[in-house]
């Protein structure tokens, strides 16, 4: 254990954080007006290309963690403070505790392959911001679960103290590593502002945790206004419902044991009181990569690259394997219901608890198993970065296929109405959460759904503020 914690200490610190960085100006070409250059608010522009000493450090930072771990899981779990277990029931709560483990190690499959091919500009992206702070929060929860074990046990001291130094240095590095990371790509002008960043996201994130979609404007072909109740539409159906329900679930549940007593606080991970507490961690973890998926599916990027595969397989194999562990011992393999009664009242004194601990499982599962059908691509506007966080559509590379009757009479700067509300269209085009060709308009009132900007990307600029929607030709009504 030594060695790996050397080895990672080592690799986390021998890159070099600062390449890949470049300073440039990008040539923007707005479907507004005729070619710009734009600086985005931070000149530090990551650049495309491969890092291969970034992406061996999140493969030895991920060997690492899940080794301490599976470390603490053993030492913690082979052997009880006040009771003689039977080694059958060991195993299997061993088993248990390692369920996790698939879903940590294809998390840091995701970032360290795309590291390794895409560097710096890859961790810029959100998906990557968010599964690097999700990584650091584990982490630090993990180690802290170490250094105040007692606190986190009932009581039950389960490390000697040369052991929990090495667990708790290995996740520190860990977490410091993927907080560098984060802080390099974010680039923030001092720490105050990284922490006001910090907060702005979390607190943006909790509240993007309900499903959201463009099509707000329009009727599904069942009649659905709100287009995601329906599972014939794409909204209904390309699984951010349940991937936003699932991470609410595991947010939840990753909270409340640290909350509330035992034995409610043994339920959602059925381990009992010696890591029930600290295993609420990779609860958290499975609440970010269910959030990931959520936003990928709305951005309809659910099938883009290798990054979402790895962390549905990942949602997969850990939750399949917690039920499945479920599933065995209620079939009896751990000594019937004796034993159940035994080794699990907690989970018996709170049945309704227990029960929607599975439901939230076998829901990411679901999702997971059944993602939406890949389509083929269409021709779509090219998209050039400008910042960290921002991006400019650009003007369609080639001619765009035949829009519909409608939108061949339309153009930008014509006055239109929308639900009785007129405005002027500003966009004419594809977006990125949905197909065909889309007119955004801005309203006259002011009262619209974005400023021009749908998910990081800018397609035009509202000088009302939050007065611009997206529509479709045909809900349009050209004014004299």
């Amino acid at each position: 254990m030594r060695r790996v914690l050397v080895c990672a200490l080592v690799c986390l610190a021998g890159f070099r954080v600062t390449a890949g960085w470049v300073q440039r100006q990008v040539l923007v070409r707005s479907p507004l007006a005729s070619p710009v250059r734009v600086r985005g608010p931070s000149t530090r522009q990551a650049v495309k290309e491969p890092s291969p000493e970034l992406g061996r450090a999140y493969s030895v930072a991920g060997a690492a963690t899940i080794a301490a771990w599976v470390a603490c899981a053993i030492v913690a779990l082979t052997r009880h403070p006040t009771l003689k277990l039977p080694v059958r029931h060991q195993c299997l709560t061993i088993a248990q505790a390692l369920a996790p483990v698939p879903l940590a190690a294809y998390v840091f499959m995701s970032l360290s392959r795309s590291a390794g091919k895409e560097g710096w500009w890859a961790m810029g992206r959100s998906t990557y911001r968010r599964l690097n702070l999700g990584v650091a929060a584990v982490s630090l929860w993990l180690a802290a679960a170490v250094i105040f074990g007692p606190s986190f046990s009932a009581g039950y001291k389960l490390y000697s103290a040369n052991f929990a130094r090495v667990i708790s240095a290995t996740h520190f590095a860990t977490a410091i590593f993927c907080l560098t990371v984060w802080v390099r790509v974010v680039n923030p002008s001092s720490p105050p502002r990284a922490l006001s960043r910090l907060v702005r996201g979390i607190i943006g994130s909790i509240w993007g945790l309900m499903p959201q979609t463009s099509e707000t404007g329009t009727s599904s072909s069942s009649g659905s206004a709100s287009q995601l109740d329906d599972p014939d539409s794409p909204a209904g159906s390309d699984g951010r419902n349940e991937y936003a329900v699932a991470s609410a679930l595991f947010l939840w549940f990753a909270v409340m044991p640290n909350l509330v007593g035992f034995p409610l606080a043994t339920v959602p991970t059925i381990l009992g009181k010696s890591l029930s507490r600290a295993a609420s961690a990779w609860t958290f973890l499975a609440a970010v990569v269910a959030y990931v998926l959520k936003d990928a599916s709305q951005r309809g990027r659910i099938h883009s690259g290798t990054t979402f595969r790895y962390l549905r397989h990942g949602l997969i194999a850990s939750s399949g394997a917690h039920l499945l562990l479920v599933a065995v011992k209620l079939a009896g393999i751990d000594g019937g219901r004796a034993a159940l009664r035994q080794f699990y009242p907690g989970a018996l004194a709170c049945p309704k608890f227990a029960l929607a601990s599975l439901l939230m499982h076998a829901l990411v599962v679901f999702a997971a198993l059944t993602p939406l059908a890949k389509v083929a691509k269409k021709a779509s506007a090219a998209v050039v970065a400008v910042s960290s966080d921002t991006t400019v559509a650009a003007a369609p590379a080639a001619a765009p296929a035949a829009a519909p009757t409608a939108a061949a009479t339309m153009s930008v700067g014509q006055r239109v109405s929308w639900n009785g509300t007129p405005g002027t269209i500003r966009y004419i085009g594809p977006i990125s959460l949905a197909p065909g060709q889309w007119i955004g308009v801005e309203l006259d009132s002011g009262r619209g759904q974005h400023d021009g900007t749908v998910m990081g990307v800018r397609y035009f600029t509202c000088t009302s503020g939050a007065g611009g929607v997206f529509a479709k030709p045909e809900q349009l009504k050209i004014e004299a």
